[in-house]
């Protein structure tokens, strides 16, 4: 079940993404996805990518994908085809290889890498505009940018820690540094003494890789 769920999840993601054409002799017209699958569970998520995006998918069902290549003359070439035992020797040879999908990963990466910069450096631009007294900026379709600045301060921590207790807010305005108990912990400076009850202070545990 956990699989089938995923499988799904997973061609959710391809529509929304990538919109990937694997078939090698196929050709998108009229801003359409043609779907082929032995599935009816994909239904759902066709519809619910219709319904997000311009280009539309359609969803063929066959019995045995790939008993049903090549397509015949007279029918829908598939986009996209989702089934079980797809790359096998006799229909391999209609597939494009999935290499070119890390090439377009690589690319869109570095589009999405260039525009944060270039976005970064356009709100310096209108900080600097702004922190100079201009006026509120308008684009051509009507759009208004105006700056609004928050103050923030720093605090004596020994001063107000009573009054943060007696109003109950001590834990949510003072958040635990656990990386640095960690560290603190598995260092060699910490007394045995006080090492063993910060480990008898351990709530739950968490691991990275």
């Amino acid at each position: 079940m956990h699989k089938k769920k995923n499988s799904l999840k997973l061609v959710h993601i391809i529509f929304s993404i990538f919109l990937v054409i694997i078939f090698s002799s196929c050709s998108k017209k009229d801003n359409r996805i043609v779907i082929w699958t032995s599935s009816s569970e994909f239904a759902p998520y066709i519809e619910l990518f219709n319904s997000q995006h311009k280009t539309k998918a359609v969803l063929v069902y066959k019995d045995n994908t790939a008993d049903a290549l090549p397509p015949a003359n007279d029918e829908l070439k598939p986009d996209i085809v989702l089934g079980s035992y797809l790359r096998n020797n006799k229909t391999k040879k209609y597939f494009d290889s999935i290499d070119y999908l890390f090439d377009r990963y690589l690319r869109i990466q570095q589009t999405i890498q260039t525009l944060q910069a270039e976005i970064q450096d356009l709100k310096s631009v209108f900080k600097l505009h702004f922190d100079l007294g201009g006026e509120p900026i308008t684009s051509l379709t009507g759009e208004t940018m105006i700056y609004q600045s928050k103050q923030s301060f720093s605090y004596d921590f020994s001063d107000i820690k009573d009054i943060l207790e007696d109003i109950g807010a001590l834990e949510k305005a003072v958040k635990l540094n656990n990386g640095f108990i960690d560290r603190l912990c598995n260092g060699m400076s910490l007394p045995e003494e006080y090492r063993s009850v910060i480990k008898d202070a351990r709530n739950s545990i968490t691991e990275s890789r």
